[in-house]
């Protein structure tokens, strides 16, 4: 069965090209980066998935503690 995928999210972008940039520059750093797809008219990149929002939200905070001024969440999709 399916399990709930959670995303911490590391931005989201109106402009595709945007998004690019910023996939490019999470691989380039070492994240195994995605696209999560796009809600609206917002392409979402995705730094990794979770299980549960409670892994997610702790993964969330680590990565805010490593990154500071980062603006990252965690969404169900």
């Amino acid at each position: 069965p399916d399990t709930p995928k959670y995303y911490l999210v590391g931005g989201s972008f109106s402009v595709e090209e945007n998004a690019e940039t910023y996939l490019k520059e999470l691989k380039d750093r070492g994240f195994d980066a995605f696209h999560v797809g796009k809600k609206g008219r917002f392409f979402i990149i995705g730094i990794r998935t979770y299980n549960s929002f409670r892994e997610a939200d702790k993964a969330k905070q680590e990565y805010m503690t490593n990154n500071p001024g980062s603006e990252v969440w965690v969404w169900k999709k």
